[in-house]
């Protein structure tokens, strides 16, 4: 069964949610609340009801007349199928978003059982906001440099309004980017007030929350990590590999020692197609950056010293280690908890090379460069969505040409 339209109701306002799926999120009070349309799960009752040219709803039998217009069983438009939420699910809600109390669903939860050709993964406006919630992409950086380079690299873009309930937290923007074969994908961008793990971390749970992004990345600076066999300049672009958090070890008679228990995988789709993008991201850039491959530290340091203990146990833990920032273990760890709840988001971190500890190190160093490689990373960001992005934008009606996609709306339409 495709679900294409779900009407409900908040006081006097209506909005509206779609989907294409077997599944229905419903939003209140920004939270998600996923259940199965399965029949006979126990989640929704399930009735069919008859529609009046006049858009009434009778149930089946019917009166021989309208109660609202008068007319006769001959006239009615449409059948449709009715899904009521049970008793239990409605206290599911309610436990998990208050405001659901307020709502009316018996007179307008109206799922229609009709296939829609161009099925929207957009859902309806959240309370709070006046923008539709879920996107492509959503990109987050913490540098006042990181975002207004990232900002500019997008294109044109609206902020958003919030409301008292649901503040803007994270400066959030909207854009519309169009890719190299003319599909237009939704992005929001985000910037956090400070750095560290602790709030990346926060960040990237309420954006999920928020926006249920496709695909989230981390865009920014970092400390580069010098290899004599291969050796970074200021203002290259690290793509992450892998990230890893270093502050986790014991102090012990010889000093800190970093363990390896929280290293944290990146989508290796994104990478590879990253790393096809070519060098027409580079000209718009005044210096030409070479672009790496690999794993990058993260903790809540400024590591500006290659002689400390702490640099020594960063290169031990990760040999191959090229970058050290700060916010890269909280983001990738929000991913991994959400993984857990059962939401899928591949996650990636690029960052250009604004010091390199040993040799381009310290305040006035990073400061110069901050810009230089802000605008590397974004540019590089940009060309990725712009050229190779793996997949199609929501709603698109290429999500679904695959073979077996191809099948099942044949057999739609047969027995349709």
């Amino acid at each position: 069964m495709k679900i294409d339209t779900l009407l409900a109701t908040h006081g006097n306002s209506s909005f509206e949610m779609r989907t294409c799926s077997q599944a229905l999120s419903i939003h209140l009070d920004r939270i998600s609340i996923v259940f199965s349309l399965y029949a006979g799960n126990g989640v929704l009752t399930r009735d069919e009801m008859l529609v009046c040219s006049c858009g009434t709803y009778r149930p089946i039998p019917i009166d021989q007349y309208c109660p609202t217009c008068g007319n006769t069983d001959q006239e009615i438009e449409e059948r449709v199928t009715v899904f009521r939420p049970t008793a239990e699910t409605l206290k599911r809600i309610a436990d998990s978003a208050p405001v659901a109390r307020s709502m009316s669903y018996d007179q307008t939860m109206l799922v229609r059982e009709k296939y829609s050709e161009s099925p929207s993964l957009d859902w309806g406006a959240p309370l709070g906001f006046d923008e539709v919630t879920s996107v492509d992409i959503a990109i987050l950086t913490v540098l006042s440099e990181e975002h207004e380079e990232m900002f500019s690299a997008l294109g044109t873009g609206n902020y958003l309004q919030g409301s008292v309930n649901e503040p803007n937290r994270y400066s959030w923007s909207r854009h519309q980017v169009r890719d190299d074969g003319n599909r237009l994908f939704s992005v929001v961008l985000g910037k956090t007030a400070r750095p560290t793990t602790i709030v990346a971390q926060a960040a990237v749970q309420k954006t999920i929350a928020v926006w249920q992004p496709t695909f989230l990345i981390w865009v920014g600076v970092c400390g580069g990590i010098q290899d004599d066999a291969d050796r970074l300049s200021l203002g290259d672009v690290i793509f992450s590999s892998q990230i890893f958090g270093y502050e986790y070890g014991k102090e012990g008679a010889h000093g800190f020692s970093a363990r390896a228990d929280f290293i944290y995988p990146i989508s290796d789709t994104l990478l590879v197609n990253a790393s096809t993008v070519g060098e027409t991201w580079k000209s718009r850039l005044a210096h030409t950056p070479r672009l790496f491959f690999a794993p990058i530290a993260s903790g809540n340091k400024v590591v500006d010293n290659d002689k400390s203990r702490l640099f020594q146990e960063i290169r031990r833990l990760s040999p191959r280690a090229r970058g050290v920032e700060m916010e890269g273990a909280g983001a990738a760890h929000a991913i991994r908890e959400v993984t857990e709840a059962g939401i899928t988001v591949p996650f990636a971190m690029i960052r250009g090379v604004s010091d390199i500890p040993g040799e381009h190190a310290g305040t006035t160093v990073r400061d110069g460069w901050k810009r230089g490689a802000s605008r590397a990373s974004a540019q590089l960001t940009a060309a990725l969505i712009r050229s190779r992005w793996p997949v199609v934008p929501r709603g698109d009606e290429r999500s679904r040409d695959t073979p077996a996609a191809d099948r099942l709306r044949k057999e739609d339409t047969q027995e349709s």
